[in-house]
């Protein structure tokens, strides 16, 4: 909730914040099942004073093959957690806001995921999510002109409120925000932060333009880390008029932000 009426008469509180804050006691399910180790440190340190624990199932070393083994041997630079760092711009449309350059590196990545795997990654479907209903618009439109109407047997479009509680084999997560200094908006929510990093069972790529979001501390700790497991690569592009060429990601490298 953005109204500071709102806020201050408490109407941003979850149900269980209201149930905590009348008493009730709190248990905490401190044993995850979903998300590949290496999805769930910055999540578990950040978001649960690192109580969250991994389960056994995700810690085997055959969870999520074969699509692990398949992509993390054609895209040597990529990790379960991997965060591309395009340089973008964000456009804003009544409301709400878009970013056009990561939209299309979002179709760059599936089309590198679905050609190098032989089509093994969207076996089930590739979730796309971002904060903004205006990016998910252009994500579906994006996706439908490459694709056709059919799209949607590969791909799954959403905001990240519409996809709380489920989970995808791969999520990619537009940030969209790209306006340097002046603040990221309805990305700073840290519930939402918190949904979003942590719907992906093998894969989760964050898209976005690491010198903006690190404005917010949440997004910059994200980003450290990334940085420190050598899993931030820098995706250069080339556009002409309403053309995107990317280059094939399987070629980039592992690359520390200009901001650091």
């Amino acid at each position: 909730i953005f109204s500071l009426s709102g806020r201050n008469t408490k109407f941003d509180r979850s149900l269980f914040q209201r149930l905590e804050e009348a008493g009730h006691d709190v248990h905490m399910l401190n044993t995850q099942y979903r998300m590949h180790p290496s999805i769930s440190d910055f999540p578990r340190r950040i978001f649960y004073d690192g109580k969250l624990q991994d389960g056994p199932n995700v810690k085997h070393l055959e969870y999520g093959n074969p699509l692990k083994k398949s992509i993390l041997q054609k895209f040597q630079s990529f990790q379960p957690f991997t965060v591309l760092d395009l340089e973008s711009t964000e456009e804003r449309g009544g409301t709400s806001l878009s970013n056009t350059n990561e939209a299309q590196l979002a179709l760059h990545l599936f089309n590198n995921l679905r050609n190098a795997t032989e089509g093994l990654s969207t076996k089930s479907r590739i979730a796309i999510i971002t904060p903004y209903s205006q990016q998910a618009a252009l994500l579906r439109r994006t996706f439908a002109n490459a694709l056709g109407n059919g799209y949607e047997r590969f791909v799954e479009v959403n905001t990240v409120d519409a996809f709380q509680g489920r989970e995808a084999n791969i999520v990619i997560f537009s940030c969209v925000r790209a306006a340097g200094s002046k603040g990221i908006g309805f990305l700073s929510d840290v519930r939402r932060m918190n949904v979003a990093l942590t719907r992906a069972k093998h894969f989760l790529f964050v898209i976005a333009r690491c010198s903006s979001i690190v404005v917010n501390p949440y997004w910059r700790d994200l980003v450290t880390h990334a940085r420190e497991k050598d899993a931030v690569i820098k995706v250069p592009f080339d556009r002409r008029g309403q053309s995107f060429s990317f280059p094939d990601l399987r070629t980039l490298a592992a690359s520390a932000p200009k901001w650091s």
